[in-house]
């Protein structure tokens, strides 16, 4: 912990026991390794993570393509919503 910046832990030992656990578990540390740590090994596991660049969950370019539903198409949608303001536009005017 020692690695870290006094607001980093601050800011740690502030966070709650849960939720330090939940931060590891995304992680990927092994659950039976969580439920045999108490508080301050959790927090020293998690600030030698946080020292080492390794706090941030890596997201593969597969998983942010996927969030996007095939069938979406941006340039459709905005025809669309181009098209829904002339009609709301129309309207008003008569």
């Amino acid at each position: 912990m020692e690695k870290l910046s006094e607001k980093q832990k601050e800011a740690l030992g502030k966070m709650a026991t849960a939720r330090v656990v939940i931060k590891l578990a995304n992680l990927g540390v092994n659950e039976e390794d969580l439920s045999a740590m108490d508080r301050p090994q959790l927090l020293a596991t998690y600030a030698e993570l946080i020292a080492t660049g390794r706090d941030k969950p890596s997201v593969p370019a597969t998983t942010a393509a996927a969030a996007v539903p095939a069938w979406y198409d941006p340039e459709l949608e905005k025809l669309r919503l181009q098209f829904e303001r002339e009609k709301h536009a129309n309207e008003s005017d008569t």
